[in-house]
């Protein structure tokens, strides 16, 4: 009878040698919709619907820092909303600045995905106000990758 040879490897090593990743691939389908909800903030927004508006431009950086975090590490971005903690994992040195509007662009992707949490209602102004930025932001970022 031939001999059963038992050998262990940790989860990592074997999720590793199982789905070597296409860093490439990865951060091409982060990529891929990003222009598409950068597209739909700005229709949203011209419409005065500031709630999915701010959401979809929330999204869009999302997806272009996960681009930006899957780049830099090699890896599967975490499954995470928060901007903050994505633009931590990128590496990338941004400003207090950019880390406040980064916690206020948070924000929005909450009434985005649960309406129901009892908030004020956004201010138009002040929601265009924080979009300009993020719409440098968004620019600045996909010229990094």
């Amino acid at each position: 009878m031939p001999e059963l040879s038992i050998i262990f490897v940790s989860r990592e090593v074997l999720l590793e040698s199982l789905c070597m990743i296409n860093i490439d691939k990865h951060v091409q389908h982060w990529l891929g919709g990003v222009e598409k909800s950068w597209e739909d903030a700005e229709l949203l927004l011209k419409g005065k619907r500031y709630d999915f508006g701010a959401y979809a431009a929330h999204l869009a950086l999302e997806k272009i820092l996960k681009a930006h975090v899957t780049r830099v590490t090699g890896d599967i971005p975490p499954r995470t909303h928060d901007l903050r903690y994505l633009a931590k994992l990128s590496e990338i040195p941004f400003s207090p600045e950019q880390d406040e509007l980064f916690q206020r662009l948070n924000e929005y992707q909450l009434e985005g995905r649960y309406p129901e949490v009892d908030k004020p209602p956004l201010i138009g102004e002040v929601v265009l106000r924080n979009i300009q930025s993020a719409r440098e932001m968004f620019k600045w970022l996909k010229q990094q990758l």
